[in-house]
């Protein structure tokens, strides 16, 4: 018997033109160094339902992600600050030098939560951006890795279900003028 699956794609931007295979060249995946951490996503379905409480308190959410395998995401306002903190998540260490030249992987399968020192990396997002993301990677994605690179983006690479291919969001970190 042969599975069929459907997959339903609903598009915020409308589509004004269709590009050509040598238009394509043209539009390029954003050139960011290595992420400063790279760790597993808590249930995005669960990180979705605490930001839109958020929203009703700011337009920008603070996330910090530490080597521990510690994610905080807060609001706070002269009136009011509202934290919520996963913990236990699997990150994934970065290669050092040594290890590159054996594999040309970008990142190593080992995970730990003991690193030798806690590093912490901290960036302001805009909360509407991060709910649109949520929004897909929460009904079609198995699994989800959060990358954070300091001062630049949050990357979420989303497995989608039934094996259909992996999607990748790129989310710019908002500054204080933003």
């Amino acid at each position: 018997s042969e599975i069929s699956t459907c997959l339903g794609v609903k598009q915020d931007v409308p589509i004004t033109s269709i590009l050509s295979k040598s238009g394509l060249s043209e539009y390029r995946e954003p050139r960011l160094p290595t992420p400063d951490i790279t760790m597993e996503f808590p249930d995005p379905r669960n990180v979705k339902a605490i930001l839109e409480r958020m929203k009703a308190l700011d337009r920008f959410v603070h996330m910090e992600a530490s080597t521990r395998g510690n994610l905080v995401f807060k609001v706070q306002t002269e009136v009011v600050s509202m934290r919520t903190f996963f913990s236990g998540l699997d990150v994934q260490q970065s290669k050092s030098n040594d290890d590159e030249n054996e594999n040309d992987d970008a990142m190593s399968v080992r995970t730990s939560n003991s690193f030798r020192s806690t590093r912490r990396v901290s960036v302001q997002l805009n909360i509407k951006e991060v709910l649109n993301v949520l929004q897909f990677a929460s009904l079609h994605s198995e699994k989800v890795l959060l990358c954070v690179v300091k001062d630049q983006a949050m990357v979420l690479y989303a497995d989608l279900q039934n094996s259909l291919g992996s999607l990748t969001y790129y989310l710019p970190v908002c500054t204080a003028l933003d």
